[in-house]
């Protein structure tokens, strides 16, 4: 391949460009030691592998790698000057918390992987080594890391776009995105938040012709106008205040891949022409630049609001909308899919049992049927946050329908079918029989303390205290 060279005030831009046009997306690796040549010895070695590794020579400095690299695999020494291995483990698991960390050290001793594995380290491997044997270490706990969190793009089981779904209305999603996968077509994805739209985009992205390049997401509802147009164009150096050197935008920074555009709807008005002409003319101009710049980037964009609106009122422009529109995609909430509801609340019971060390065997049929009847205005995002919490806070090993309630704030979610079912099963103790009978009886009343009060047969101040205590948040001053 033949190497490039550009000179004058865009060759920064110039030459990143071309490196991202050259390099195909790898696995980026920090070995953090201070001795030269095991540093050398394994930055070889890994790179034959197709790794792309950055190196420091002690934890001060791979902190500061950390905050200006993506990482996905961390080799960290023991013994170093400076900040030791230790400390630089236990700030290294929050600066990059998905990546896969191995302590190296040739003090090998059962207590210190503990220590080592205690604050956060995936993996331990001692001095002398040979080099299969970090190999080995490595893909294992890549394929951990994959089986806990879901780490690394690899696909296995029956779902093979990434995305848990049994669901019609999803199947013709999946089909959608084998059709446009390898195409160059702008994709306008449209679902309330929380319907995993990235999800869909990322599908879209290693399914396809640009898996090999990088897919680079952006929020535009995130950012100012100013910063985004930063961020999608780039600037050069003196643009403007703090400015101090060329920066690349996520037009160029995605070459040959897909630039995913979150909240296309919150972009502004003036920013939204600069888009239009982008995506018209297939180039970028730099803030403060005199050049332009052709990419080749495929755009995928993704709203939950209802952008014919926006237009109606004068907030998006039409132009724009029919440009990213070529494609569209609806991405249906979850209460159209209530079915997927057993699936994805047991993978992320799963997912967050593991990161929490809790160990669950299933959710209850009656915790089951209680997920499906909830209305989840958050969709599968919040979903996911709910069983976070639950692999918390339940007692386990099965999540019983009490492990759900006991954080419910919402007296109409509660199913007084299922209260009625099992009222007495299990002989329960008499002060949980109260509690549910209350329950239902509040519900039915739909609130009224009186009414509820008279069919009891105890006084309002008692129903008063009851209520406190179960549900104190609908006590009202």
């Amino acid at each position: 391949m033949t190497e490039h060279l550009y000179f004058g005030p865009e060759a920064e831009i110039e030459n990143a460009i071309e490196a991202r046009r050259l390099n195909l997306e790898n696995i980026r690796t920090l070995i953090v030691d201070d001795d030269f040549e095991m540093r050398r010895m394994i930055r070889e070695s890994l790179e034959r592998k197709g790794h792309e590794v950055v190196e420091a020579e002690e934890g001060g400095a791979g902190i500061e790698a950390l905050e200006s690299n993506g990482v996905h695999v961390i080799l960290s020494d023991w013994k170093m000057k400076g900040m030791d291995g230790m400390e630089f483990i236990s700030r290294a698991r929050y600066k990059a918390p998905t990546a896969v960390i191995i302590m190296i050290t040739s003090f090998s001793s059962i207590e210190s992987a503990v220590e080592a594995m205690s604050l956060g380290a995936d993996s331990y491997i001692s001095k002398p080594f040979i080099l299969g044997e970090l190999y080995e270490t490595i893909e294992k706990a890549l394929k951990r890391k994959e089986e806990i969190i879901g780490w690394t793009d690899r696909l296995t089981g029956s779902f093979p776009h990434g995305i848990i779904s049994e669901a019609k209305s999803m199947q013709r999603v999946f089909q959608l995105i084998e059709k446009v996968k390898d195409s160059e077509a702008t994709i306008l994805l449209q679902g309330e938040s929380g319907t995993g739209k990235e999800l869909v985009a990322r599908a879209i992205h290693r399914s396809g012709k640009h898996r090999r390049y990088p897919m680079v997401a952006l929020n535009c509802a995130a950012l100012p106008e100013n910063i985004l147009e930063s961020e999608l164009f780039g600037h050069v150096r003196g643009a403007f205040t703090g400015a101090e050197k060329n920066k690349i935008g996520l037009f160029l920074e995605a070459e040959n891949g897909i630039l995913f555009l979150d909240e296309i709807g919150d972009m502004s008005i003036g920013l939204q022409g600069k888009l239009l002409r982008a995506l018209q003319e297939r180039e970028v101009r730099p803030v403060g630049s005199n050049k332009s710049f052709r990419f080749h980037t495929r755009v995928i964009a993704a709203t939950h609001q209802d952008l014919k609106k926006l237009i109606s009122n004068g907030l998006f422009r039409e132009d724009l909308y029919f440009r990213l529109n070529v494609i569209p995609v609806r991405v249906p909430p979850l209460r159209e899919r209530v079915d997927d509801i057993p699936l994805l609340a047991s993978h992320f019971l799963k997912k967050y049992g593991g990161i929490n060390h809790r160990e669950f065997s299933h959710i209850s049929e009656q915790g089951m049927q209680f997920l499906k009847q909830k209305p989840w205005k958050g969709n599968v995002r919040e979903l996911e946050n709910y069983m976070e919490r639950t692999s918390i806070l339940a007692e386990g090993p099965i999540v019983e329908l009490e492990d759900f309630l006991m954080f419910e704030d919402d007296i109409d979610h509660i199913p007084a079918s299922s209260i009625q079912q099992r009222l007495f099963e299990g002989n329960p103790r008499l002060e949980q029989i109260e509690k549910d009978y209350i329950l239902k009886i509040y519900k039915e009343s739909q609130g009224n303390k009186d009414e509820a009060a008279q069919i009891l047969g105890i006084s309002k101040r008692t129903l008063y205290r009851k209520i406190t205590r179960y549900l104190p948040d609908e006590v009202d001053e």
